[in-house]
């Protein structure tokens, strides 16, 4: 009885190494390998709280306390191109040249009135990244890791309420993020060419950000009224500290033997 268990179990680790060892080897991996293609995306769009004892600025020389920053969050999309190039399927690079729509949103109260402000602006993710990858017949698991150049457009700010007068602006220029992430792609069963659908998931973190208001939002202009600053006009940073994407594409690959 011991002798037939352990046969069995024996059997079942030489099927599954021989399977293991097909699905590797059906691969092929070639020498090097070039690949071309389109994605789309979605992102999530995230600026965090600030703590209450670092919300202050300084506006003409005078410190301003008291000052009110919600932290925005929002959802957005975009898509573009994908280029790989990548050794014996296993280690190489990933650039992408990627146009997506950033906004976020945040609940601001003045004067006992609640209403809500939107950054938004479009803009050019150019990630340059490290790619690591097993390489299967199938499905190619894979992880990522490098910059993220970001340029964008001209943002906007725009407040949900009529009756505030405090006038809202933003602004953002060229920063670079660090990106990390994983994801799969999915060899498709058609002969004569290699064609791979990538799904990836992934983070950027932009560390420039600091704790405080100092680099995210600025006084523009403000009066003196009875002794009681009057904010006229703010602006926001819309350099995004937090980001988050899902890629889906089709690529295109060629060999180098």
């Amino acid at each position: 009885m011991m002798r037939t268990q352990s046969t069995h179990v024996l059997s079942f680790l030489v099927v599954a190494g021989a399977l293991l060892a097909a699905s590797v080897a059906s691969a092929r991996p070639h020498k090097v390998e070039i690949g071309i293609g389109a994605a789309g995306l979605m992102n999530g769009t995230f600026m965090g709280t600030v703590p209450d004892d670092q919300k202050h600025l300084d506006y003409q020389g005078t410190e301003v306390g008291g000052l009110t920053y919600p932290g925005f969050w929002g959802l957005g999309g975009g898509g573009g191109v994908q280029l790989n190039a990548m050794y014996k399927g296993a280690i190489g690079m990933e650039l992408d040249l990627l146009y997506s729509h950033d906004s976020g949103t945040g609940k601001i109260t003045v004067d006992s009135e609640e209403f809500h402000l939107t950054l938004s602006q479009g803009a050019f993710h150019i990630p340059l990244l490290v790619k690591a990858a097993i390489p299967l017949k199938s499905v190619r698991p894979f992880l990522l890791i490098g910059p993220e150049f970001v340029l964008p457009g001209d943002p906007e700010a725009e407040k949900d309420s009529d009756t505030v007068q405090t006038k809202y602006s933003a602004w953002a220029d060229p920063y670079i993020n660090l990106q990390a992430g994983f994801g799969f792609e999915f060899v498709l069963p058609v002969s004569g060419v290699d064609l791979r659908i990538p799904l990836s998931f992934r983070y950027s973190g932009n560390f420039g950000t600091g704790d405080g208001l100092k680099g995210r939002m600025e006084i523009d202009d403000a009066e003196n009224v009875g002794g009681v600053l009057v904010l006229k006009s703010l602006s926001y940073s819309s350099e995004w500290q937090h980001q988050a994407f899902i890629t889906l594409g089709v690529s295109w690959y060629q060999y180098v033997d």
